[in-house]
């Protein structure tokens, strides 16, 4: 029995007889009632929603049917039922049921979907346990055992989490599936044969680890002062800005389909730093690690790209492609399957070499070739910058283009990730030149 509902001096009417008798009328002349939906009604926290309840049964009902109760139990000499244990299957499948998350077992990771911005994150263990020790506590208290708050050892939370493992293991899940797009801050983009660019809610079925933090707006929007003050001073080549366009809209898609990483040297001040950081921008800096060729013979370098879709060498000496680590690079760009080695883990990590790879250096690389010619040619993409400094330096310069210009530098480069898409179901590689 609810009786009246109340909203801050507001009042329902409900139509026909009071039990005293008197008829219900609506307070104000011509008024009229109005129609909501049952769910559209924001319930206070603290009330006591029968339905919901009703819900939440049919749940525990069909997950005790394939599991088993959430309790052991036996009953004692004179009759009384009283609780042994925990069932661990049980209180695994209760999570797994309330909550999107799956088990890489290459990486050693519990990963769980955010439906606020469609990816799928790193949700640590200690995490979940938390939220399943609160799980037994509330279902003990509701059903009358509150013995069971003494039963949640750290022994018991790690067994269920074991459980859960088993039930939402997806090997090699965001290798092999999902759909190809760019994940923007506001929706998913896909491109169809054609070059059509299709927008798409979030979904956990893309299963994106990586999203840009610019909104997508419009295809055809135009960046007119990262395009006048930048772009076009430090590449005077429309073929260089080109090849800048669509090697950018490659870092966005996040995968490597033209096997190339790109060098930008020369001039030193000349905006090659500053173009870099703009993709860093719009692609997401957490989505990129740096490169130390230095170190990619290391063991546990390589762990680092896990997650990864960019790779980064900033300023680098004019060695970097010479030390014995650099030829690590044609793997990671080449589709090579390559093994990585973390700390703590029994098991390596598979990463497939589809990295994009952007390097900035102020004189010209010397490439330990190796007698790899033909394969170094392969790989290298190279633009060259002889334009002078700017007469003023403008602090944070690629920051600020982004936060004026966001959207519309996304747009430029989703436009370049178009044409290479084409480019690369006609050829197989890049257009150099038009």
């Amino acid at each position: 029995d609810w009786g009246e509902w109340r909203s801050k001096g507001g009042q329902t009417i409900v139509y026909g007889v009071h039990p005293t008798g008197i008829n219900y009328t609506y307070p104000n002349p011509g008024s009229s009632a109005i129609e909501i939906e049952f769910s559209d009604i924001n319930w206070p926290d603290d009330i006591n929603k029968p339905w919901e309840q009703e819900i939440a049964k049919k749940a525990l009902d069909e997950i005790s049917q394939k599991w088993g109760g959430p309790f052991k139990t036996r009953v004692t000499a004179d009759g009384e039922t009283i609780i042994t244990g925990l069932n661990e299957p049980f209180w695994a499948a209760k999570y797994f049921n309330e909550n999107r998350v799956l088990w890489e077992p290459a990486e050693r990771k519990f990963y769980a979907y955010d439906d606020d911005t469609g990816l799928w994150d790193i949700k640590s263990e200690d995490t979940i346990k938390q939220v399943i020790s609160q799980d037994i506590l509330n279902v003990g208290r509701d059903l009358g055992y509150p013995s069971t708050q003494e039963m949640r050892s750290e022994r018991l939370l790690s067994a269920i989490v074991k459980q859960l493992r088993g039930m939402v293991e997806i090997k090699d899940a965001f290798a092999n599936k999902g759909s190809q797009g760019v994940h923007c801050a506001n929706c998913y983009l896909t491109f169809d044969d054609t070059g059509v660019i299709h927008q798409h809610d979030f979904s956990p079925d893309f299963y994106s680890r990586n999203q840009s933090p610019i909104e997508f707006k419009e295809l055809d929007l135009e960046p007119t002062q990262f395009l006048e003050e930048l772009v076009k001073p430090t590449l005077p080549s429309e073929d260089d800005r080109a090849i800048f366009q669509k090697y950018g809209g490659m870092c966005l898609y996040g995968r490597n389909i033209i096997q190339r990483f790109m060098v930008m040297y020369g001039q030193a001040g000349g905006g090659k730093s500053t173009l870099v950081n703009v993709i860093l921008n719009i692609v997401g800096k957490h989505n990129m690690a740096s490169l130390r060729t230095g170190h990619l013979n290391n063991q546990f370098e390589l762990f680092r790209f896990r997650a990864k879709t960019l790779l980064s060498g900033t300023d680098v000496p004019g060695n970097f492609l010479s030390t014995p680590g650099a030829k690590v690079i044609k793997g990671l760009t080449g589709g090579d399957t390559i093994e990585a080695e973390g700390k703590g883990l029994n098991d390596g990590v598979v990463l497939q070499g589809i990295f994009n790879i952007l390097i900035t250096a102020n004189e010209r690389l010397k490439v330990a070739l190796e007698g790899d010619v033909e394969a170094w040619g392969r790989r290298l993409l190279l633009l060259e910058f002889s334009s002078p400094p700017p007469a003023k330096k403008v602090d944070r310069f690629a920051d600020k283009l982004v936060e004026k210009e966001g959207s519309a530098i996304l747009a430029w480069f989703l436009r370049g990730l178009r044409d290479l898409l084409k480019e690369v179901k006609d050829t197989g590689d890049i257009a150099l030149s038009k």
